[in-house]
């Protein structure tokens, strides 16, 4: 037998040890968990989240639904539902964009003039966020000159990309403008 054809000689590695839960955050049951949730998005007041530690070798942070009468459930990592968080926006963001983009390309199939289009979008976007600063709705943020100075070619290009991506719309499928 060839070195590449015989099996490799592998140690086995004496198991890791087990880390303890603290006190407090007991691994609870996932009947436990639900129902504690469940309460929670109920709004029963008793039940409250935490951030607390998620053994006590170690200083990662975790989640815990936490109540009175039971103590503490983990829910997850704080570093895993961050991801997860991230994850969901992102999906979020590609999901809307796509319903925009396929908007776009309806409204284009009607009514041929990407320019105008994109011009009447960003004028609306303007009006609306105009009506939340007058109204005081949303407070209208405070720029010094040189921050305005910064911004303006900036906020030039991202007009012109707006535009270039609803003249694309009009080119084309709907997929190159996604892309």
């Amino acid at each position: 037998l060839t070195a590449l054809s015989r099996p490799a000689l592998v140690t086995p590695r004496p198991p890791a040890p087990l880390r303890s839960r603290a006190p407090v955050a007991t691994a609870p049951a996932p009947a436990s968990l639900l129902g504690k949730a469940a309460r929670m998005v109920r709004g029963d007041p008793t039940i409250q989240y935490e951030t607390i530690t998620c053994s006590d070798i170690d200083e990662e942070e975790c989640l815990a639904l936490c109540d009175e009468e039971t103590g503490c459930s983990i829910v997850a990592p704080s570093a895993a539902l961050r991801t997860l968080k991230i994850g969901v926006y992102f999906a979020l963001w590609f999901a809307l964009s796509t319903g925009y983009n396929i908007a776009n390309k309806v409204r284009l199939n009607a009514i041929a003039l990407p320019w105008c289009h994109s011009a009447a979008s960003l004028g609306v976007g303007t009006a609306f966020v105009s009506f939340l600063w007058a109204t005081g709705l949303r407070k209208r943020p405070s720029l010094p000159r040189a921050a305005v100075a910064t911004l303006l070619p900036i906020s030039f290009l991202h007009a012109l990309g707006h535009i270039g991506a609803v003249v694309s719309a009009g080119a084309g499928a709907v997929s190159f403008t996604q892309i």
